[in-house]
């Protein structure tokens, strides 16, 4: 006989392998909320909640703002001829403010509602507001499950979680289309340290409602805290996906992006996050940190700024404040900053460092000079005075002075990147390349990690030079001594592009292949073998590294290239594939996405086309990538016999045509494909469109022989 557990287990199976999917509810909404809540909550309400849930697609919003009581806002709705919508009420008690929001529906007497708290953060209004408006649009409870809750909750209170999952399990199966209550099981185990059985529940919420993005959101946390990064960030970008954009979520999901290394996908979840929210300090703490790290100084001192406005700061955040405005090219508002400090502090050497700093970016170099000569009399060990007055001379074309001053400043301070790059930069505008080789070298041999453009430069000089075995025999060094996965990597690439370019390809190869089995998977070594095997004429080879891309790259650039070399080699059904790999791993990768349309139809393949030509016209920004995107929808119409949606793009196709005199679109292979898969009136008629794609033939004249209006307005995107 099953033990309970695995007794519930099982049922709990069984119930996600039945449940119903549901889609989401294509129902308009009405959006109000009472005249005396106070102005500004009133305005988050109404603007930026309603257009969090409006973007998350699950419900359309329409705000009746001028509604001010729950009796105008249900007549609104019945003169709007909405099937129901969200009325907020707000409490405030003592220091306690309450948001109620009822979910109000034309001709129905009772509302049901939710309450909760309003605070910082993940309570503040737009959040708050968007989640308990979701939570409404989950199926009501059964008044039995009710009771059934209360109890779970109870046992689950008291510490008793096979309890209280015994009365989850009986109100699931009461009310059996509710997410909300399968997702507080899911929560229950998971604080008890069962993430198999909360797994259990959060699948049972997803199945019943897939769009639940607070279900995605638990089920991030719980793999969060079992270490499962990857697990993790597929639920949050699920919940972006299925959810309301509220700053909460954009700041969860960005937040993760920035803490596992992609800074700049974290810093544009994080910046949208600020403008639906622009008040929140703990958004733009978030921000600002993502915006340091991806060293976008204009946007970790705008963030910095709003924070010392929203809660004030010290003394020494203030300086960092000039600081950023320095690193950001802001010397207007570094220099205001800048002025109100040294009225509170005009001794304080922090300061007058920043003000020298200050007048060498503003080319104030006549006021510069003598106060740093001055204070390097004083002080000759100051490197930063040294580098400020380096910059002078570097500005001022002075070289030899420059060269002179920079290398006593590196020399009293070796790890400062700052320095040794504007001197490195000083011998190559001097045209010392012999003392800008030894500065590379020296830079690659002394440090842990070493980027791709000193390594590209060290290998040029080292070829201007004649000192390739050196540079050869440094990088053999290198590549031993390499620690991170990715600096071995990088250190081989280079390595073998330099062999590789003394006609030894094959000793190229033994280099990639002398990396321990870990690193044969890294997408870029995969990618470098892959174009040299076909560079080599081994076309097997490199389809078989190519087809490992295919599983180990999520770089969409990397696979179009790819893609690129495989169509040259004739590998035309790994090419294909590697497009779509690329527009799969970055949807705004139109330009992959159009190639992959136009492979498919050449190759007589339909994976979905219809969908991707939607997907396509919905994101595509670009005149040449949209003006082919309208030859291949044009033509797999013809082909598939779809007149209609022919005739409905048509007009617009040739107004793109018509407004651009040129083109850059080649579709010289595709008058063969006209002739051979066409046939009667619409192959002419589809080798005249051709014609009028490359130009040959006018778009009005097209027109009039063909009987087509050409529109004046636009279909979206065009």
């Amino acid at each position: 006989m099953l033990c309970r557990k695995r007794m519930w287990s099982l049922w709990l199976w069984l119930l996600v392998a039945a449940a119903p999917a549901l889609a989401a509810e294509p129902v308009s909404w009405g959006w109000g909320a009472e005249g005396d809540m106070p102005a500004k909550v009133r305005s988050v309400v109404l603007e930026c909640a309603a257009q969090a849930v409006r973007d998350g697609g699950r419900a359309e919003v329409v705000v009746l703002g001028a509604v001010k009581n729950l009796p105008e806002f249900r007549s609104a709705l019945e003169k709007s001829k909405l099937a129901g919508g969200f009325w907020f009420g707000y409490q405030r008690k003592g220091q306690k403010e309450t948001l109620f929001v009822w979910r109000v529906e034309t001709g129905a007497a009772d509302s049901p509602y939710r309450a909760s708290p309003l605070g910082e953060y993940y309570d503040r209004p737009c959040n708050l507001a968007g989640r308990l408006v979701w939570e409404l649009l989950d199926k009501p409870l059964e008044p039995y499950s009710i009771k059934l809750l209360e109890q779970a909750y109870g046992a689950w209170t008291k510490g008793d979680p096979l309890a209280a999952d015994d009365f989850f399990r009986k109100a699931a199966y009461v009310s059996d289309k509710s997410a909300g209550l399968c997702r507080d099981a899911g929560r229950m185990w998971a604080e008890n340290g069962r993430p198999d059985q909360a797994l259990l529940w959060y699948q049972l919420a997803l199945t019943r409602q897939p769009r639940d993005f607070l279900t995605y959101l638990w089920l991030a946390r719980m793999y969060e805290q079992n270490d499962q990064p990857a697990e993790a960030r597929q639920a949050l970008l699920n919940a972006l996906d299925t959810g309301p954009r509220l700053p909460v979520l954009l700041v969860s999901v960005g937040r993760h992006e920035v803490l596992n290394g992609r800074v700049t996908e974290g810093q544009q979840l994080l910046e949208e996050a600020a403008r639906r929210d622009p008040d929140d300090p703990t958004t733009e703490l978030e921000l600002l940190r993502a915006a340091e790290r991806n060293q976008d100084w204009g946007v970790a001192s705008a963030a910095l700024a709003r924070v010392l406005a929203l809660q004030g700061g010290s003394f020494e955040l203030h300086q960092m404040l000039v600081d950023y405005q320095l690193r950001a090219g802001n010397y207007p508002a570094a220099e205001q900053t800048l002025n109100q400090l040294r009225k509170q502090a005009p001794n304080d050497p922090d300061l007058f460092h920043d003000y020298l700093r200050l007048l060498v970016a503003t080319g104030r170099h006549a006021e510069a000079e003598p106060l740093l000569t001055d204070y390097l009399k004083r002080q000759p060990n100051a490197f930063w005075a040294l580098y400020e007055l380096g910059r002078i001379h570097y500005q001022a074309r002075r070289f030899t002075e420059a060269a002179a001053v920079l290398e006593r400043a590196a020399a009293l301070a070796p790890a400062d990147v700052q320095i040794q790059q504007l001197l490195n930069k000083t011998y190559e505008l001097a045209g010392d390349k012999e003392r800008s080789f030894a500065y590379y070298e020296r830079r690659l041999t002394t440090r842990q990690e070493s980027g791709n453009e000193e390594l590209d430069r060290y290998l040029t000089l080292a070829q201007e030079l004649g000192r390739q075995d050196r540079a050869a025999a440094t990088l053999e060094q290198l590549l031993r001594g390499a620690s991170r996965p990715a600096q071995r990597v990088a250190v081989a690439i280079a390595l073998g592009r330099m062999q590789e370019k003394q006609g030894r390809p094959d000793e190229a190869i033994r280099t990639y292949r002398s990396l321990p089995g870990r690193f044969q998977r890294d997408p870029r070594l995969l990618f470098e073998l892959g174009r040299l095997y076909f560079q080599m004429q081994d076309n097997e080879a490199g389809a078989a590294e190519f087809r490992e891309l295919l599983v180990y790259s999520g770089d969409a650039r990397l696979l179009m290239s790819a893609a690129k070399l495989c169509a040259g080699a004739g590998q035309h059904e790994l090419s294909v594939d590697l497009l779509g790999a690329a527009y799969r791993a970055d949807g705004q990768a139109t330009t992959a996405g159009v190639l992959y349309l136009e492979q498919l139809l050449l190759r007589e393949q339909d994976r979905g086309n219809l969908t991707l030509i939607n997907e396509l016209h919905q994101k595509v920004a670009q005149d040449d990538e949209r003006e082919l995107l309208y030859w291949l929808e044009l033509f797999w119409y013809a082909e598939t016999g779809r007149n209609d949606y022919f005739n409905e793009l048509l007009p617009y196709a040739l107004r793109l045509v018509a407004r651009r005199p040129a083109t850059k679109v080649e579709l010289a292979e595709w008058a063969s494909v006209v002739q051979d898969r066409l046939y009667g009136m619409r192959r002419g008629e589809m080798l005249d469109l051709l014609a009028v794609f490359a130009r040959k033939i006018k778009a009005e004249t097209f027109a009039a022989k063909y009987a087509v209006s050409l529109v004046e307005k636009t279909v979206k995107g065009d």
